[in-house]
Parts: C-alpha cells; sequence; structure tokens
C-alpha cells in the first residue's frame, strides 16, 4: 500500500506579488495582487483589502475587483497625510482567512505636497462680514467637498469658524465670516483641512484690525515751477473717520494745512525737485496707513509746447512732445479741437491745415505752437500729373484682374504701387519694363475705387483704378 501525505504548508496561502509596490502620498493608483493557493473568487463578497503600519494605521482602497482565484486589484487613493514607509498588504475572506505579505508595499511622501498660497481679502474689521477666497496649490478641495473645513485661529484659545463655506475649484476654497466686535484684533492663521489634503495652514495670512483702510493716493497737480503758489490737493473720504494726517517729503519741501480730506501746501520758496504727499486716516482704533504717495516735481523750467505728427491719408496721429505741461488745447485748424495729449484727427478734404497747440502748467506758465500741415488724402489732385501714354492698365473698370502694358520703356526698375481712398498702400509690386502685358491681380480687394502710381527713373503715370 502507497500512503501520500500531504502537509498543510503545500496548499498554504501567501500573497506572491504586489503591483506596482509603491506609491507616493496624494497619489491614485490601482494595485493588482497575486496569490498562491488563494480562493479570492469563493469569497467574492466579503474579500476585504487593506494595507496597514503597526496596529493603528490602516488604509482601505475605494473598490475591490476580483480577476481570478489568486488575482485581484485595489484602488487605493492615498491622502497627504498618510504615513510614509513601509506597510503590509493584507486580504482576508471566510475561505482563505487572513493572508499578509509584510512590507509588501511602500508609501513615499508627495513630491508636490499640497499647501496654502493666499487669502482675499486678507483683513477685516471686528463687527465686519465679508467672503474670503482662499487659494491653494496642488490642493484638492473638489476631491474633499463633504469633509473640507475652514477656520482661523490666534494662538491656542481664539478660533474662528466662518459661516459657510463653497468649494469653487479644485485650488479654491471660498468661506463667508462675520466677525464679533469682540473678536481679538491682530494676525490670524488660515487653516484648511480635507480628508484628502490633510490640514493646511497659511501663518499670519489674514489681520482682524479696527484702523482705517489707506485712503486713496492724493490728486493734482504733479507739475510746478519753482517758488510756486499754495496748492490744493483732496483725497475720497472714508466713513468714521476723525481726521486725516497729511505728510509731504521731504519736510523742506513745503508746510501743510489741513486734517481733513483737504490740504494746502504751502511750499517753499526755494525748493526744487520731487517732492511725496501722502495722506491716513484715523478713527476710534488708531491711525490707519498711509495712502500711495502722489509725486509733484518741481523745477525751474516752464511748460514748452511742442508735437510730431505722422499722416496717413487724411488722418493725422498727432505726438506731444511738450514738457512741464498738465493740461493740453489742440486746434485743428477745421473748426475741431481736442485736449487728448497725444490726439488722431481725421480731415474731412485734402488742403492746407494751421495746427495749433497750447500747453499749459499750474504755476509754470502757458504755450502755444502752430505749424501748418499739408493733407493729401484722396489722390485726386495728382490725377492730372504724371500723365503718360506709354503706360496703360486694362480692362478698367474690372473683376479686379488688370493688365499693365509699358511701351518702349528704357527703365530697368519700374514699379506700381496701389492705394486706398484713405492713400494707404494696399498694393506694391516691381513690374517689367517690356513692351508684354503683365497681371495685376487686384482680385482679393474690395469692390470701390483705388488709385495708382507707376514710377520708373523716366516715367511716371497716377491714375484712377475701379474694382466692380
Amino acid at each position: 500500500m502507497l500512503l501520500i501525505f500531504y502537509t498543510s504548508s503545500l496548499f498554504s496561502q501567501s500573497i506572491e506579488l504586489v503591483n506596482p509596490n509603491s506609491g507616493v502620498q496624494g497619489e491614485e493608483l490601482m494595485v493588482s495582487i497575486s496569490g498562491q493557493n488563494t480562493n479570492f473568487g469563493q469569497g467574492t463578497s466579503t474579500t476585504e483589502v487593506w494595507f496597514s503600519q503597526g496596529s493603528s494605521t490602516v488604509i482601505y482602497p475605494s473598490n475591490v475587483d476580483i480577476e481570478s482565484e489568486i488575482s485581484l486589484e485595489a484602488d487605493f487613493k492615498f491622502t497627504n497625510f498618510n504615513n510614509i514607509g513601509f506597510y503590509d498588504v493584507n486580504v482576508s475572506n471566510p475561505i482563505d482567512g487572513l493572508v499578509t505579505l509584510y512590507d509588501g508595499f511602500y508609501l513615499y511622501p508627495n513630491p508636490n505636497p499640497p499647501y496654502l498660497v493666499s487669502v482675499e481679502p486678507n483683513s477685516a474689521a471686528p463687527g465686519e462680514s465679508l467672503t474670503v477666497d482662499i487659494s491653494g496649490q496642488n490642493t484638492n478641495f473638489g476631491q474633499g467637498t463633504s469633509t473640507t473645513e475652514v477656520w482661523f485661529t490666534q494662538g491656542t484659545s481664539t478660533i474662528i469658524h466662518p459661516e459657510n463655506i463653497g468649494i469653487l475649484s479644485q485650488n479654491v476654497v471660498e468661506a463667508h465670516f462675520s466677525f464679533e466686535e469682540f473678536d481679538p484684533v491682530g494676525d490670524y492663521n488660515v487653516n484648511v483641512w480635507n480628508s484628502y489634503d490633510g490640514h493646511m495652514i497659511l501663518y499670519d495670512a489674514f489681520n482682524l484690525d479696527c484702523t482705517p483702510i489707506p485712503p486713496d493716493m492724493p490728486i493734482w497737480p504733479t507739475t510746478l515751477c519753482i517758488n510756486p503758489d499754495n496748492t490744493s490737493y483732496s483725497t475720497v473720504e472714508i466713513v468714521d473717520v476723525l481726521q486725516y494726517v497729511w505728510s509731504v517729503t521731504p519736510f523742506s519741501a513745503g508746510e501743510l494745512e489741513s486734517n481733513e480730506i483737504y490740504v494746502t501746501v504751502n511750499w517753499s520758496d526755494t525748493f526744487e525737485g520731487v517732492a511725496n504727499l501722502k495722506v491716513k486716516a484715523v478713527n476710534e482704533c488708531g491711525f490707519g496707513n498711509y495712502s500711495e504717495a502722489l509725486t509733484v516735481t518741481i523745477s525751474d523750467n516752464e511748460t514748452v509746447a511742442g508735437f510730431d505728427y505722422e499722416k496717413v491719408g487724411l488722418v493725422i496721429n498727432f505726438y506731444n512732445t511738450s514738457y512741464n505741461a498738465d493740461t493740453y488745447i489742440w486746434d485743428f485748424g477745421d473748426q475741431n479741437t481736442s485736449t487728448e495729449i497725444s490726439p488722431e484727427h481725421l480731415y474731412s478734404q485734402d488742403g492746407a491745415y494751421s495746427i495749433q497747440l497750447i500747453a499749459s502748467s499750474l504755476n509754470c506758465g502757458t504755450d502755444t505752437i502752430s505749424q501748418t500741415i499739408t493733407v493729401y488724402g484722396s489722390y485726386f489732385s495728382l490725377l492730372s500729373t504724371g500723365s503718360n501714354d506709354k503706360i496703360k492698365i486694362t480692362p478698367n473698370p474690372s473683376n479686379g484682374l488688370f493688365n499693365l502694358k509699358i511701351e518702349n520703356s528704357k527703365d530697368d526698375d519700374v514699379f506700381i504701387d496701389v492705394f486706398n481712398i484713405n492713400g494707404q498702400i494696399v498694393f506694391s509690386e516691381k513690374v517689367l519694363s517690356d513692351d508684354n502685358p503683365q497681371e495685376i491681380d487686384l482680385s482679393e480687394y474690395s469692390e470701390g475705387i483705388y488709385f495708382y502710381k507707376v514710377q520708373g527713373s523716366n516715367i511716371q503715370k497716377i491714375g484712377k483704378l475701379i474694382i466692380k
């Protein structure tokens, strides 16, 4: 009789392969687990999979898919606060019991961890309600929508929770806060937590302050001549402000008279250079921050008017070259005016126009300059000149295809330029000066009237083309 003994070790269940066998914090990963002598398919409804580190850290997959008796897949989504290091791989079902591959998986730290970037607005006053937008980098606010929490902290005892929050994107969450009158003033840490990113802190990112906001930058004027008259400036009023404090630097520039939104600067008779004027507000909580400074230039140079121009048909682009001036008055010579710094003007017809620019500055005086500009926009005045019977363009009118023929010309370099009714060149080409007709293709241009100029060293002709 032949007796065959099977030891239990020949049929023991084990996990042979985990692929991949490593991951990164913040990563979603499909992990394949292969077993030997296992019965994954027999316990489909009760097969459990998890990774464990020690006795307290357990990571469960979001889904398990049984592929065969010895193979399954598990979808893990690692958070950014899961511990790094080795994990045991565990599979359990009623038939196999618990099967473990010790240190079968390694979790690495996230090379691009989530963090908070900014909070806007970043300040408020006690008793104020406002909505703040908190922005992050590499965050997953949308993944943890149902568990995302936001709060402000100051030290260990002061915590302010929002009334509600809203997820705007994976990287932006908004929170509506209503601050109490008795909430401590000062800097607060901004905290965001969800089940995927963990706890993120932006330190000292929000300030609760009852002092007034900085006023708007003072306005006007910015250019003065030396020994100017007393000058008035102003800012925009802020509610619940007791007074305004003005400052001019350097102090030698002048003296100030005001504690309201208006100030008079008594400029020094001898000061020359750049002065900075700014203002801050005061309320029951104290002094706010200064406004952006207004730069005032005081020089011994008088106002000088000047301009250049560029002609494009009937359109003239003016370029203001005046200095030590604040205001400008243009007279275009056709009963039209402008107060722009560098205007553009369209004339209705050809002609010579006298252009006048008056440049002015407070205390620096006024200067005037005039120039006469001749405007040729339509080229009608040129049609009677440059006639040459040796140059013929046919058919005219046409559908845009013209034949150019130059007879008995000895010019080597002949060009044709085509202009629109505004005098702008829309087509330019070098042509042959022999007796053979050459095609000029304007078929892609809009219907209408155009003008041409054929120019060589010995020949010239200007005429009209019509595209129908």
